[in-house]
């Protein structure tokens, strides 16, 4: 069994392989463009294909997505909250929900240019701003937007048994 290398060789490694890297001529590396950004922090999945692997689960549909921003401590927020709790629960098969609690994160806040809360913002399933609206909005009143926006949005399988 060949000795393990050690850290210099590790080392003189790595300067070769960076050494041929910076021989050849690379165009510059671009982000991929990005409507709004992950508000949760997550990364997109991404899935690996290995040669003569089996084939990989399908994508899950993109949907709607309906953000609310504000915090858990102000009224209106709070009333939001209960909202967003009937939503989830009549419509998650249909319509992603999400909550920025902006005391934990005001990046988003501020990336969202969020003035007063609570602010709602409706995505398209692309990640592009359809409406927004500022206050408390009931979810019977958020689902007939999404209507008027062109998005059917239907209760749940689940919620309906």
């Amino acid at each position: 069994m060949p000795a393990p290398l050690s850290a210099a060789a590790w080392l003189a490694v790595a300067a070769l392989a960076l050494s041929a890297c910076e021989q050849k001529a690379l165009p510059p590396v671009q982000a991929a463009p990005t409507a709004v950004g992950a508000l949760d922090g997550q990364p997109p999945a991404v899935s690996l294909v290995t040669p003569g692997a089996p084939a990989a689960a399908p994508t899950p549909k993109l949907l709607p997505r309906f953000v609310d921003i504000g915090t858990t401590t102000c009224v209106p927020c709070r009333v939001m909250l209960d909202v967003m709790a009937e939503l989830e629960a009549e419509y998650a098969d249909h319509l992603k929900i999400e909550f920025v609690n902006m005391k934990n994160d005001p990046q988003a806040a501020e990336k969202l240019n969020v003035r007063s809360i609570p602010t709602q913002v409706f995505f398209s399933p692309e990640g592009k701003e359809l409406w927004r609206h500022v206050g408390v909005i009931r979810a019977k009143d958020v689902i007939a937007k999404w209507a008027e926006l062109g998005y059917k949005i239907e209760p749940s399988k689940k919620s309906k048994g």
